[in-house]
């Protein structure tokens, strides 16, 4: 794993990661700490969070709004559209 974060750790790589979510408000808040300093740590600022909100009803929105900005970035639809 070191030899991969190495590698894509260059100054020239943009990295993107994408995470799906689906009713997760007891743990977006986590998960979204936890990537984004890892993320900083290896690479700088070379890099963005695509969060999608895949029709969540519970406080997933709300949570996920509050948290937007810089790397993150949030998409939501209304409607769960399924895998």
């Amino acid at each position: 794993l070191n030899s991969i974060i190495e590698a894509l750790s260059k100054e020239y790589m943009y990295l993107s990661i994408v995470i799906p979510v689906y009713y997760e408000e007891k743990i977006i808040e986590r998960t979204l700490r936890t990537v984004r300093s890892f993320m900083r740590q290896n690479f700088n600022n070379n890099f963005e969070i695509i969060v999608v909100n895949d029709g969540s009803t519970d406080k997933t929105y709300q949570l996920l709004t509050a948290l937007k900005g810089g790397p993150v970035q949030v998409i939501t639809y209304k409607q769960n559209r399924g895998k």
